[in-house]
């Protein structure tokens, strides 16, 4: 076999599978049904399954014990070495001694993950297009500045309100969310900002092929 093509068959990376508990039931699934889809065609490697909230069960407890049923399942053969689990929650109006059990899970194994928004999952949203400059933000007034950016926004969130979510936003989001976690946060934002860099991050990185 020829020396060069040996070389790119050891380096290129191997398909690779996110797992994702949310706390939400669509707006988490289709924001990474839509990085999915920026994900270039010619790599179809990266594989992202998102497990949301049934029938309202949002709690972090819930989420919790969603993530790890899915790991335990012995139906369940679809994760490998190197693949990634991650739960992700809102702030929102959770006591720190509910939110901390998802946290430890996520100290369990480097392969899993836990990510934060304060105060909900659509400041994380709101960062793909500004640095947010105010230090207390509301839900509610998160949500009525999202929908100056993305016209119609609603908790029931369409896969079509997000064309506007370029790869290039997202890195824009990615910048803006290390900004206000600087220096980086332990455990999860105290403050207002969003963890969910790093497991948007982790997605685009092993999205490249090592040549």
């Amino acid at each position: 076999m020829n020396e060069s093509l040996k070389r790119k068959t050891k380096t290129r990376k191997l398909k690779k599978v996110f797992v994702i508990a949310t706390e939400g039931e669509k707006t988490e699934k289709c924001y990474f049904e839509h990085v999915q889809s920026i994900i270039p065609s010619n790599n179809p490697d990266i594989i992202i399954d998102v497990k949301p909230s049934p029938n309202g069960l949002s709690a972090p407890n819930h989420v919790l014990e969603r993530i790890q049923k899915f790991l335990t399942d012995q139906e369940n053969k679809t994760l490998t070495k190197g693949d990634e689990a991650w739960i992700v929650i809102d702030r929102d109006k959770w006591r720190d001694d509910q939110i901390k059990p998802c946290y430890d899970w996520s100290k369990l194994s480097k392969e899993y993950g836990f990510a934060l928004s304060n105060p909900l999952f659509e400041f994380w949203l709101l960062l793909h297009f500004f640095l947010l400059d105010y230090t207390n933000p509301t839900s509610d007034g998160v949500l009525q500045e999202l929908k100056k950016h993305i016209p119609g926004y609603n908790k029931n969130l369409k896969r079509c309100c997000l064309v506007s979510l370029s790869k290039e936003r997202i890195q824009i989001a990615i910048d803006n969310a290390k900004k206000l976690d600087t220096p980086p946060c332990k455990d999860w934002p105290k403050k207002p900002g969003s963890t969910i860099y790093h497991l948007v991050e982790n997605i685009l990185n092993s999205a490249q092929i090592t040549e």
